[in-house]
């Protein structure tokens, strides 16, 4: 994968890694944690890096990502649907003072992971 992030680091082109969210069972979380994207992060300091979800369940871990490295960014598409979870993670981002490296998107037209596109275009 190196030559890929090489090629976008050089291209100013964002790479988004979709993080967490969601496990099926015979998924290996030991390649799932985004503390494994700080490596990337170091070798490509001029790569934009967006961790989707927060990197959810591992939102610490992110936000620690986050305030470490420059190039490091999150969104937090899904989190509505958690709205506990929601507030405590937009809380730690302003104690961590990342607020301004997150991005804010709805997830839709997917919630509760069900598509709803269709219901709103015919309304």
């Amino acid at each position: 994968m190196l030559p890929v992030y090489q090629a976008a680091q050089e291209h100013g082109l964002p790479i988004y890694f979709m993080q967490g969210q969601s496990f099926p069972a015979a998924a290996q979380l030991e390649f799932a944690s985004p503390v494994l994207l700080d490596e990337i992060a170091r070798k490509f300091p001029d790569l934009k890096i967006i961790i989707s979800h927060l990197g959810h369940p591992w939102t610490e871990q992110t936000l620690t990502l986050l305030g470490k490295n420059k190039n490091v960014y999150a969104d937090v598409v899904g989190l509505i649907n958690r709205p506990w979870h929601a507030y405590r993670s937009l809380a730690l981002a302003h104690e961590f003072r990342v607020m301004d490296k997150l991005l804010f998107g709805s997830g839709f037209s997917e919630l509760d992971g069900k598509k709803r596109g269709g219901v709103a275009i015919q309304h």
